[in-house]
């Protein structure tokens, strides 16, 4: 009997025409490429887009000013500014230009969740339907062709996942050693990462010990200490970026106000957020407004944790169908986009409770077995460390924040439903697809 074909390769040619298809209906190209604030969505004027919350502006600036010679302060992480202004360099200033290679990258992501699912269960099943699954994801999909980190991050994630789990497996101590550097260069690219290799570390000791999991760590933190070193020498505060105390007032304390005195989360943040004497030092004005927001958080304990929960719920549940009324639909449709949400908004309802249904299945499949239990905790792990870290804010954009935690979702229910169909078939012929 001739071996099966494997169908992934297919999978990655229809996923870089997928990506490449929504960039041609999208047309940035035909888009303005100078920021625009107020931005109409409706008018498709620029390529910049005001519900990525005016992040692209700011790393379209840094890159453009990358490549003038010029300094950059910190505020997030220069990787992805980096990033784009080496395509800007080879390719001109033209932004679009970027798209098209995270085009290319999100299906360079589907195949790395493909080879993630094989990793992590032997399952070839379940990596080709979490790959699917990871493609059809409305949100990243979203993301993937706009100016903002999310791709270049999940890309950069998945790889050093991949070989985290090869790790476990390997003697090798190149494999750790080029792990622990991946989550440094994630680190680089969005510093929401920076506690993530810690909970690895917790995965990789008990399976490979100190000896492998300290070369792991080494490496991590040899790929991070310069930037911290150059900002405390530079600024004077050993601190990776000069946006941790701003977001965690804006985004944090700023929405635990507004659920408690039913306001808008930005005139909370300017009310609680503002500095009457800001410093010029970006860092020093980061930690002023970091120490209030904690402080009005130790302040008020039960409406902290309330928002925090609810941030956590929506970050799970936010609702990318309120994509239709962005730039991304109008390209796509001319349907009243009220119409449009109010037929779409039930139909993604049922399907996120089926996802979300499938994945606690398919971590319970698999954390029952013991070979696919070290991925399944790190797979959950990873979901719950952006969930946690996004906040009272973590349905904010389309749930933008739950972008990183997609491909583990995705993965998980794939398990799910391969775990299903195989008892229900009475064997594995479904894993062996």
């Amino acid at each position: 009997m001739a071996p099966k074909k494997d169908p992934m390769p297919y999978l990655v040619v229809a996923a870089i025409l997928i990506k490449l298809a929504v960039l041609v209906f999208l047309g940035p190209w035909d888009l303005a490429a100078e920021p625009k604030i107020p931005n109409d969505p409706a008018a498709a004027q620029s390529i910049f887009e005001s519900s990525a919350g005016r992040d692209d502006i700011w790393y379209h600036r840094s890159a453009m000013s990358m490549l003038s010679g010029e300094h950059v302060t910190p505020y997030r992480s220069l990787g992805y500014p980096l990033f784009l202004s080496l395509v800007y360099y080879a390719f001109g200033e033209r932004p679009w230009t970027a798209l098209v290679v995270q085009s290319i990258l999100g299906a360079l992501s589907a195949y790395l969740v493909y080879l993630l699912g094989m990793a992590a269960f032997k399952d070839r099943a379940a990596a080709l339907s979490g790959s699917i699954l990871y493609i059809l994801d409305a949100t990243s999909a979203y993301y993937a062709v706009s100016i903002t980190s999310e791709q270049l991050f999940i890309t950069v994630l998945l790889f050093a996942i991949v070989l985290l789990l090869r790790s476990l497996r390997s003697d090798s101590l190149a494999s750790p050693a080029l792990t622990g550097a991946l989550f440094g260069l994630c680190v680089h690219v969005r510093a929401i990462a920076l506690l993530l290799p810690l909970f690895c570390a917790c995965i990789l000791l008990p399976k490979r010990g100190v000896k492998v999991t300290g070369v792991f760590a080494l490496a991590f933190m040899l790929a991070v200490a310069p930037t911290f070193v150059s900002n405390y020498l530079h600024y004077g505060h050993l601190a990776f970026t000069s946006g941790a105390g701003a977001h965690q007032c804006s985004w944090m304390a700023a929405y635990a106000s507004s659920r408690e005195d039913g306001i808008e989360r930005g005139p909370a943040a300017s009310r609680l957020c503002r500095l009457l004497d800001a410093p010029q030092n970006p860092f020093d004005a980061s930690a002023r407004k970091g120490e209030i927001a904690r402080g009005y958080m130790l302040a008020h304990p039960a409406s902290s944790a309330k928002a925090w929960l609810g941030g956590m719920h929506d970050f799970l549940f936010a609702d990318p169908i309120g994509l239709v009324k962005t730039r991304y639909a109008y390209a796509f449709t001319a349907a009243d986009p009220v119409k449009a949400y109010d037929i779409l908004d039930p139909l993604h309802s049922l399907y996120q409770t089926l996802l979300y249904g499938l994945s606690l299945a398919g971590f319970a499949f698999s954390f029952r077995e013991r070979g696919t239990r070290p991925s399944a905790l790190l797979f959950l792990g990873i979901i719950i460390y952006f969930a946690i870290l996004s906040g009272p804010a973590g349905g904010l954009n389309h749930g933008r924040f739950r972008v990183p935690a997609q491909p583990f979702i995705a993965l998980l229910a794939a398990y799910g439903i391969s775990s299903i169909l195989s008892r229900l078939h009475g064997s594995k012929g479904m894993r062996r697809i």
